[in-house]
């Protein structure tokens, strides 16, 4: 019952912010059609360069996961069977793979922490030069007169 509550809520979103952007783009071309059009080509360089990002920090965070439960795995194994490890003497060995398995994990979460900073910044920066475009394109055209709807 929640899982399909779940998707009929993302399908009901998806279309209310599809219609939301269509109507935004409607009213953006019918006020200044040079902008928009500098805008909608703006956007789907900022949109592939997220989803890039995003891809990376998806991998990073699957490999962490994976590396984690590994040495938990571990970790639970070889305390379940501490007299065993005991009495073989593979202490060193339950030692030796266990720290690879953590010091892997922890190679995992700081990259993945990395991405996700850089992955920050660079949306950042890409909205902030896109509104440096719009911004100036956007006083070039008004101070060109150029063909925007005048409401005063």
């Amino acid at each position: 019952v929640h899982i399909t509550s779940a998707i009929g809520r993302q399908i009901a979103d998806l279309f209310s912010n599809m219609w939301a952007s269509a109507g935004c783009l409607a009213v953006a071309f019918v006020l200044n059609a040079p902008l928009a059009l500098v805008m909608l080509c703006i956007v789907p360089v900022v949109v592939i360069c997220i989803a890039i990002i995003s891809c990376f920090i998806r991998k990073a965070s699957k490999k962490s996961a994976d590396s984690f439960s590994s040495a938990g795995a571990l970790a639970t194994e070889v305390l379940a069977g501490i007299k065993t490890i005991a009495a073989l003497c593979a202490e060193p060995w339950a030692i030796r793979t266990y720290s690879r398995d953590v010091e892997t994990a922890q190679h995992s979460s700081v990259w993945g922490g990395f991405l996700t900073a850089l992955s920050t910044g660079t949306t950042s920066l890409l909205f902030y030069i896109t509104y440096t475009v719009a911004f100036f394109l956007g006083t070039y055209l008004v101070s060109q007169n150029s063909s925007m709807v005048q409401f005063f």
